[in-house]
């Protein structure tokens, strides 16, 4: 494996612990203020973007590894990868409202709040100029 691929790797992790640790931090609240349904519904939307974000790293990697023998096909993977993001958030929300009966509110808040725990982690990570 290359080494962007490796770094890439390892920024994922850093992303998925800091989330969890917000997941934990957002449940708690949430129960405490509406009980244990907005809690689920928190941790739902914690869990899709997390599931994003590794699909994310995921078609990185692979668009590198692709990118290197076409670079049009490195970034025609990209832009699959962000539909296919978008469309798996569209689903786990719909299945978090209609089949799992979660608080979408709650759902929301979780999502936003782990967006922004990959944002801050992201952002660290760039390279100082």
């Amino acid at each position: 494996m290359n080494p962007e691929a490796q770094d890439v790797i390892a920024k994922t992790r850093k992303v998925v612990m800091f989330q969890l640790g917000v997941a934990a931090i957002a449940a708690s609240g949430a129960f405490w203020i509406s009980g244990a349904n907005a809690a689920q519904g928190t941790l739902f939307g914690v869990l899709t973007s997390m599931i994003s974000a590794l699909l994310l790293s995921w078609g990185v990697v692979m668009a590198t590894r692709r990118s290197v023998k076409n670079q049009n096909r490195g970034m025609l993977l990209l832009y699959v990868g962000a539909v296919q993001r978008f469309l798996l958030v569209l689903a786990m929300f719909g299945i978090g409202v209609a089949a799992l009966k979660l608080n979408p509110l709650f759902m929301v808040i979780g999502f936003g709040l782990a967006q922004f725990a990959f944002l801050s982690v992201a952002r660290s990570e760039r390279p100082k100029p």
